[in-house]
């Protein structure tokens, strides 16, 4: 499934027009975490430079090396 993700993602990164276009994909933190999923395909396919963001509940103590480029912290509302 990451891999047709990857794909899908390639094939709408090529349509952009301008080196200031951007494509921002949204995908699930499993597809993503430690660079073994979605990312690391995409990157197999495009030299267009991108950076992974993963929502992380609060609290955290610690995070392994190497788990995103960016770690967006939240705090988790009960409902």
């Amino acid at each position: 499934w990451d891999s047709k993700m990857a794909l899908e993602a390639h094939r709408l990164e090529r349509g952009l027009q301008t080196p200031k276009d951007k494509l921002v994909v949204f995908a699930g933190s499993y597809h993503l975490e430690n660079y073994l999923g979605l990312n690391m395909r995409f990157s197999r396919l495009s030299s267009r430079l991108h950076v992974t963001l993963l929502p992380e509940p609060l609290p955290q103590e610690a995070l392994p090396l190497g788990y995103s480029d960016f770690v967006m912290y939240y705090e988790a509302s009960e409902q």
